[in-house]
């Protein structure tokens, strides 16, 4: 059985390449009790943002 889901972190983004993989990270790095889910949008960015985000989402099924 899966924990229930405590929280929903809903992260926008757009053309964030030097700083997305940080604070990602930063998050991740949170040790609290219960399930949690990071959903990141991308809003059409032009750099490299949307690529490093799904290397990250190839490592961690919490993100989405």
């Amino acid at each position: 059985m899966t924990e229930p889901l405590l929280a929903t972190v809903v992260i926008p983004m757009r053309n964030e390449e030097q700083f997305i993989v940080p604070a990602i990270e930063s998050l991740l790095a949170n040790n609290v009790p219960g399930a949690i889910e990071f959903l990141v949008y991308d809003g059409e960015s032009t750099d490299r943002s949307r690529e490093l985000v799904e290397a990250l989402i190839a490592r961690d099924p919490r993100i989405v």
